[in-house]
């Protein structure tokens, strides 16, 4: 289940699998069954009993419990993930949850979840792994032991806006006022004439997180979003959605062809009424992440 990446390592550890509570073990010595001798030092691996896949080779028995002694404490990362099942069910758009890098044996680390799993086994298991992490950066304290990511499904919205005189629109795009859900601002962006492979032919929408904030190194955002142009005769709205991961500021996800300049300036469609272009978005799900340090009380959020 370990994946080097950029160095050779030898490794011997486990990745624990807790419901949706991730946790990836490094053990610099073999792990020892209960049965053998102890040694005064040796310390539970899981006294919870939890299924383990082991890393080093070992047919991994996952429907049986099993429990390991070693003779010192190991290194570990974990990740809890509150509202999996929006990650592990909704789609495999979703690709893959990276955390922040953490430091063992000299080394900095991720820790990689795939909740629909990997091109190999799509839909079908939860992949996880570890990784080198080849950029040279400084491992801050509270990144080395678990981060809780969260994802809040309450329904938020809808918020709107509508362009005026969009007949005289001349601008390649347009970008809304502000507004604030989950912690972060965003707004909408328009093309009125195309974006990409929509140029001249659609009208292009996406929902972007705002410049005006900061992200610290590592977060991202995810969301579950659904962005409508309404119609404004008979409230048919053309509806798409958005599940997606935001790593920066400025990012904008969405639609180069959202719908055909044809439909959009068909009357019977009702979306232009008046000249005006009413756009809209309902934020289904975002998450939020904590980063916790050995001592629980130590939390850095946002």
């Amino acid at each position: 289940m370990f994946l080097n990446e950029k160095r050779k390592v030898n490794l011997n550890g486990a990745v624990l699998l807790f419901s949706c509570f991730f946790c990836a073990v490094f053990a610099a010595i073999p792990l020892n069954q209960l049965a053998t001798k102890r040694s005064t030092n040796a310390v539970p691996c899981n006294t919870h009993g939890s299924r383990i896949a082991m890393a080093d080779g070992v047919d991994a028995k996952l429907s049986a419990e099993q429990r390991f002694m070693r003779d010192r404490p190991p290194s570990s990362y974990c990740v809890r993930i509150e509202g999996c099942s929006e990650l592990i069910t909704k789609s495999p758009n979703v690709q893959k949850y990276e955390t922040r890098p953490f430091s063992v044996g000299g080394f900095n680390w991720t820790f990689i979840i795939e909740p629909f799993g990997s091109t190999t086994n799509l839909g079908t298991w939860i992949s996880t792994y570890v990784a080198i992490d080849p950029r040279d950066i400084s491992v801050y304290p509270f990144f080395n032991k678990w981060e809780v990511l969260s994802i809040d499904k309450t329904v938020y919205g809808p918020n709107s806006w509508k362009l005026l005189k969009f007949s005289t629109l001349t601008r390649d795009f347009y970008v809304s006022d502000e507004f604030s859900i989950g912690g972060k601002t965003w707004a909408f962006k328009v093309y009125p004439n195309g974006d990409g492979t929509g140029q001249v032919n659609s009208l292009s929408l996406y929902l972007t997180l705002t410049e005006n904030q900061t992200l610290k190194p590592y977060e991202k955002v995810y969301v579950r979003v659904k962005l409508r142009v309404l119609d404004q005769k008979q409230s048919r709205h053309l509806e798409k959605p958005i599940l997606s991961w935001f790593n920066a500021t400025g990012e904008s996800s969405g639609f180069e062809k959202f719908v055909s300049l044809t439909d959009l300036k068909n009357p019977a469609k009702g979306f232009i009424v008046n000249d005006s272009l009413s756009v809209q978005i309902q934020f289904e799900a975002v998450s939020s992440t904590n980063y916790y340090s050995s001592n629980a009380a130590q939390v850095s959020s946002f």
